[in-house]
């Protein structure tokens, strides 16, 4: 009978359309990755009393971050995360004069160290992103 022959076709062209479909979605964005986390240590060394930076990753349409320095908040900066590995791009930064000087210091070296990050691993309530040639680390716990 032909019945079947066109329900075989409808069921190989309904495959070929969900493949197809796989195929052409928009990048995944690590979904763990999503909230907010506030910087524990940067490169080892524990972020000055006081000073609160934190960074919070939303899984939009093209993956965004925005938070704080510490004293300057930062925006605009994109992400791509997958398997392990991480992408960050564009943004920028308030500009406001922070004192004493170690913040302003502590804030430079936390973007500078935000914007290599290469890795990233997420674990119970910590986040921890690698970057450098050294492989430092931004560790990060989850802030409510």
């Amino acid at each position: 009978m032909n019945i079947f022959k066109y329900i075989k076709q409808a069921i190989v062209f309904g495959l070929a359309l969900f493949c197809l479909t796989l195929a052409f979605q928009s990048p995944s964005y690590a979904a763990d990755l999503e909230g907010n986390w506030q910087l524990e240590s940067l490169g080892g060394v524990p972020v000055l009393e006081k000073t609160q930076i934190t960074a919070k990753f939303d899984n939009d349409s093209h993956g965004s971050i925005s938070g704080s320095g510490g004293c300057n908040g930062y925006f605009g900066s994109g992400f791509t995360a997958n398997s392990g590995r991480i992408t960050i791009s564009g943004g920028g930064a308030t500009r406001k004069f922070c004192f004493p000087e170690s913040i302003m210091q502590q804030e430079s070296k936390y973007f500078k160290a935000l914007d290599s990050a290469t890795s990233y691993k997420v674990s119970e309530q910590n986040l921890k992103l690698t970057y450098g040639s050294d492989n430092q680390s931004l560790k990060y716990v989850k802030a409510e």
